[in-house]
């Protein structure tokens, strides 16, 4: 599982070896009168299956040209990975936790890629752009949506393992948290997704009042919100880029 998990900020076919094994590793484990009980037990996973199934009758009247064969390729884990997922044993907490801190380490490698590659093209073109979205995520050969949804993701975990979940965590711990939720932030700001920027702002803003609430220190979380609120100002005041971005941005 943990295979299948980091390859998904990697190129597709890695991830599609590693899930097909995932798949593989969950119909074999077991003998097919339990999985044709843990089938009957719950049918959630039939809604992604017939939707590929739709898919699939679909492509046949679709006349635009836009829906390929290649299409139905990209969406056959939808037949597949919902009924494994269905018949697999409990996924124990400890795995789980393994699984989003290997996911983690491998989106801040590829952003530290990405940014080292676009500190030499700066040195040698000058042109502050190539910091930028959506330069910025072809970098690493994926689309910058994609890799700010990793990096919300990565956030996301770090918040909830580092201080929901929370164990006996030291003092290095809770400032390696802050710098790696920091520089996953600045990620954020320089690719630009504005989508993915409101939903972290959000997700961010409710945890911390949540937590502050429920823990007891609800005035130290506004004092964060605020300094984040504040950061995030100063972000697109000073980021040319997504200063323009948000500028341009139009309710529809």
């Amino acid at each position: 599982m943990i295979t299948a998990v980091v390859t998904i900020p990697l190129s597709n076919n890695l991830n599609s070896i590693a899930t097909i094994a995932f798949v593989a590793a969950c119909v074999v484990q077991g003998p097919w009168i339990v999985m044709k009980e843990r089938l009957a037990r719950s049918k959630f996973w039939l809604i992604p299956v017939i939707y590929f199934l739709w898919c699939c009758c679909t492509w046949f009247w679709d006349v635009s040209g836009g829906f390929t064969i290649k299409e139905l390729e990209r969406y056959t884990i939808l037949l597949f990975l919902p009924a494994a997922c269905a018949v697999i044993p409990r996924i124990s907490k400890t795995l789980l936790r393994q699984a989003c801190i290997s996911f983690i380490a491998v989106t801040v490698l590829l952003c530290l890629i990405a940014l080292g590659k676009s500190f030499f093209e700066y040195r040698q073109a000058g042109d502050s752009r190539v910091f930028f979205y959506p330069y910025l995520g072809k970098q690493v050969a994926l689309n910058a949506i994609f890799l700010s949804n990793f990096c919300l993701a990565s956030i996301t975990w770090l918040l909830y393992y580092g201080y929901v979940q929370r164990r006996n965590r030291r003092t290095k711990h809770h400032v390696a948290s802050i710098a790696l939720v920091g520089f996953l932030m600045l990620m954020l700001f320089l690719l630009s997704s504005k989508i993915i920027l409101f939903l972290t702002f959000i997700i961010i803003i409710v945890f911390l009042l949540a937590l502050g609430y429920l823990r007891g220190y609800f005035l130290r979380s506004l004092l964060v919100v605020g300094l984040i609120v504040g950061v995030g100002a100063i972000a697109v005041t000073n980021l040319h880029y997504l200063k323009w971005r948000i500028k341009t941005t139009e309710f529809k």
